[in-house]
C-alpha cells in the first residue's frame, strides 16, 4: 500500500512577507484547507498561524486590516529616544499591546480548539545568549507569552521573554523560514512555503489543493 501523504505548512516571517502570508492562509480557509501535519511558523506569522489553525478567519482579516497600523501599535515620535536606549515606556513598536489588547483581549485565539488538533504546532523563537533556534509548542506555556517571545525583535523589544526557564527573542533573527528544523522533516512529502515563493507559485499551490 501507499504511504499516506504527510503536509507541512511553513510561514515565513517578517512584515510585509507575514502579510501576503496571512492573505493565502485567509484563501485557505475559504476554501476549506485546513488540514496540515505539521506547521511552522516564524515572527509576524505566529500569531496568524495559531488563528488560522484555530479557523478564526474574520480575527486574522480584522488584525492585518485594522490593528496593525495604528499609532497605538507604532509610534514614530519615539524612534529617536529608541536610537539612544530601548524603552518598555517609549516602544517604536508596542507588541505588549498588540499581544494583550489585541490578541488576547479583543479578538481572543480559542486555544481549546488548537489542543485538539492532531497537527503539530510549532512556533520558532531565538534562545539567548545561545543564539539557538528552538521550536516552542502548545504546553510550553502560555500562548500569549509565547507570542511575546516569537515577537520580541531586537532593537524594537526592549527586552527577552521568558518561557519556562529560558529567554527568548524573534526566530527570525536565526532562519526567517525554518524548514530545516522540522523535527519531522524525512517523513514530510511536501511543504507548502506561505511567504516564501511568488505569488503565482501560491496561487498554484491553492489550486492544487482545491482539486485534490
Amino acid at each position: 500500500m501507499p504511504k499516506a501523504r504527510r503536509i507541512a505548512l511553513l510561514l515565513e516571517g517578517g512584515g510585509i512577507r507575514a502579510g501576503f502570508a496571512a492573505g493565502v492562509l485567509m484563501a485557505l480557509l475559504d476554501n476549506n484547507i485546513t488540514q496540515f501535519d505539521e506547521a511552522l511558523a516564524v515572527s509576524a506569522s505566529v500569531p496568524t498561524l495559531a488563528y488560522f489553525l484555530a479557523q478564526q478567519r474574520r480575527e486574522i482579516e480584522e488584525v492585518w486590516r485594522h490593528e496593525l497600523c495604528t499609532p497605538k501599535l507604532v509610534c514614530y515620535r519615539n524612534i529617536p529616544a529608541a536610537s539612544l536606549t530601548l524603552s518598555s515606556r517609549r516602544p517604536v513598536v508596542d507588541i505588549d499591546y498588540l499581544i494583550y489588547h489585541v490578541f488576547k483581549n479583543k479578538y481572543p485565539l480559542d486555544v481549546g480548539r488548537l489542543r485538539k488538533l492532531d497537527t503539530r504546532i510549532y512556533f520558532a523563537a531565538t534562545r539567548v545568549p545561545f543564539g539557538e533556534l528552538v521550536l516552542l509548542r502548545l504546553h510550553h506555556g502560555d500562548i500569549y507569552d509565547i507570542f511575546r517571545a516569537c515577537l520580541a525583535v531586537p532593537g524594537c523589544y526592549p527586552t527577552t521573554v521568558r518561557v519556562e526557564k529560558d529567554d527568548f527573542v524573534d526566530g527570525g533573527t536565526v532562519n526567517p523560514l525554518s524548514a530545516s528544523f522540522l523535527p519531522n522533516q524525512a517523513k514530510i512529502n511536501r511543504t507548502v512555503d506561505m511567504g516564501y515563493r511568488k505569488a503565482s507559485r501560491m496561487i498554484e499551490v491553492i489550486q492544487s489543493f482545491v482539486e485534490l
